[in-house]
């Protein structure tokens, strides 16, 4: 439990981190396939904390730039579902951008293997070219309630991809 409360109290940092902001909230989508989810689509808000322009660049129609950026998903799967909160890095350049990003999730499993409530953290990098974007993401979990003979960790890994 203190584990929970703790975890409760960096995404209250997290979000009051974004609300001071001043950029507007942004929709995001997204489409995985892996475990322990297997096939999903996420939805959710996105803010740009803050923004370096390459100056440089900055007279071309697409200047490269870096963001920090707050987020915010649903991710509901054909498994299970993720709802999620965390930091990313965007940065562009020319017609490339990449995706870096930090998050605190909570899962559940509604089918397959260990099936329950899970909080946890995943690590994410994406790349986009082209408009077709394709990454990686891991992540580990700690069931919310451990029921005998259940692993106390469960690692998971699946591949983002786009349009």
């Amino acid at each position: 439990m203190r584990y929970l409360s703790s975890a409760a109290s960096g995404l209250a940092v997290l979000v009051l981190a974004g609300c001071a902001s001043t950029s507007p909230w942004q929709p995001l989508v997204g489409s995985h396939a892996g475990t322990p989810a297997g096939y999903s689509g996420a939805v959710g808000m996105g803010r740009v904390l803050t923004r370096q322009v390459d100056s440089t660049t900055a007279h071309r129609p697409h200047p490269a730039r870096a963001d920090l950026d707050l987020f915010a998903l649903v991710e509901p799967g054909s498994r299970g579902g993720r709802m999620s909160v965390g930091l990313g890095s965007y940065s562009e350049r020319e017609v490339t951008k990449h995706l870096l990003n930090a998050r605190v999730t909570g899962l559940r499993r509604w089918s397959g293997g260990s099936i329950g409530n899970y909080l946890g953290v995943e690590l994410q990098a994406e790349t986009i070219e082209e408009g077709i974007s394709l990454g990686l993401r891991a992540g580990v979990f700690s069931p919310v309630v451990r029921r005998p003979g259940e692993p106390p960790l469960v690692f998971a890994i699946d591949f983002p991809a786009g349009w």
